[in-house]
């Protein structure tokens, strides 16, 4: 986007127990920006988050993994914010209120079979975005293929 390069990874890490295949792993999202403000001058910024419970725990009911990354700019505010989420498959779109009222509706991908197998989270739905300035939801609402309420973040308290 512009001069700043954005990029958003899923992947599984591993547990506590630094186990392979067999043991406690959890999805992760890798969220990165990079700036290049120079010819060999680079701000990057990285951020990681993975999710409390082991693959296949993301159910409908229950929390997506969610991550950003921002890359300021000069006088600290935001230039981009990237945006990465991993719902459960059950998930289709999620609806996303902002602090004015406005709403966006986000609508969740299916990874292709070859990012599905290099992710090795087995089934899930995603998106990642990256928006000019600062992206702050105060709220988002998990939307089934029907339209029905899977998860709330306003009902978490």
């Amino acid at each position: 986007m512009g001069d700043i390069s954005w990029s958003v990874k899923a992947k599984r890490s591993a547990g506590r127990d630094g186990a392979g295949r067999g043991g406690t792993r959890r999805p992760c999202l890798l969220v990165g920006t990079k700036w290049q403000v120079g010819p060999f001058d680079y701000r990057r910024s990285k951020f990681r988050r993975c999710a409390p419970t082991p693959p296949g725990g993301l159910s409908p009911s229950e929390p997506p993994l969610i991550a950003s990354g921002v890359q300021p700019g000069a006088g600290g505010a935001p230039r981009l914010t990237a945006v990465g989420m991993i719902f459960s498959p059950a998930a289709r779109r999620v609806r996303a209120t902002f602090s004015d009222g406005s709403r966006e509706t986000i609508r969740l991908e299916l990874p292709t079979p070859l990012q599905s197998q290099r992710a090795g989270l087995g089934r899930f739905r995603y998106a990642a975005f990256a928006v000019r300035g600062a992206w702050q939801a105060e709220r988002l609402v998990s939307l089934n293929a029907k339209g029905r309420r899977l998860w709330d973040s306003g009902t978490e308290g």
